[in-house]
């Protein structure tokens, strides 16, 4: 891993936490923590859990992440696409930032569409998942792992280009979806059933092909 990857990964951590630290005393001792898919508030946990539960989790995520690479029996495949990887933690810890931020100025009182906000941080970060899938080589952890494209190369090949494709419709689902917020989460629990159910089914599909 380069060390600019690993410092960007550490600032927007830090910056998390910052945030948490910096606004702990404005907010509210009951934080808003979940909004239903009209974006009405539903659900609140204490301000302790509500400033600092997201920047937990993402540290969590970005070490088993970090860790992935080390421990794949398949390491030598996984390296072939490392940057992109190592890009996606990036992303991944800056979309939890986002929704971090996103949060506490709720909480703090700022009038948002939590709706429409949290799905254009999902059309960027699908977008992503769209190219690493497309780069990504056959590996155990990063990918549409079943066991006809852990079987093969040509079929993870062929499988994690459709998926690429798939991907990035629901990246443009989650965008029209961002500017029509009454759509958005339909289209994005639809987009994403295809961009599962078509990835899985294709990869059958594939290996079947090149096995007769």
């Amino acid at each position: 891993m380069r060390l600019t990857t690993l410092l960007a990964i550490l600032c927007f951590l830090a910056v998390q936490y910052i945030l948490g630290v910096s606004f702990f005393d404005q907010l509210p001792e009951q934080m808003t923590s979940h909004w239903n898919t009209a974006g009405q508030p539903d659900d609140t946990m204490p301000k302790l859990f509500g400033a600092f539960l997201l920047p937990i989790v993402s540290t969590c995520i970005a070490l088993l992440m970090l860790l992935l690479p080390y421990i794949d029996p398949l390491r030598k495949n996984l390296e072939k696409f490392r940057s992109v990887y190592d890009g996606f933690i990036v992303m991944l810890v800056v979309f939890l930032t986002y929704i971090h931020a996103l949060m506490l100025m709720a909480n703090l009182g700022y009038q948002l569409n939590m709706g429409r906000f949290v799905l254009f941080g999902m059309a960027v970060l699908f977008l992503y998942i769209g190219i690493l899938l497309r780069q990504s080589k056959r590996n155990w952890f990063v990918g549409i792992r079943t066991p006809w494209t852990l079987s093969s190369d040509t079929v993870w090949e062929k499988t994690h280009k459709v998926a690429s494709l798939l991907a990035m419709l629901t990246a443009f689902a989650c965008l029209i979806g961002a500017i029509e917020p009454t759509l958005g989460f339909t289209l994005l629990f639809v987009s994403v059933g295809i961009f599962v159910v078509g990835s899985v089914g294709y990869s059958y599909v594939a290996y079947r092909q090149e096995n007769g």
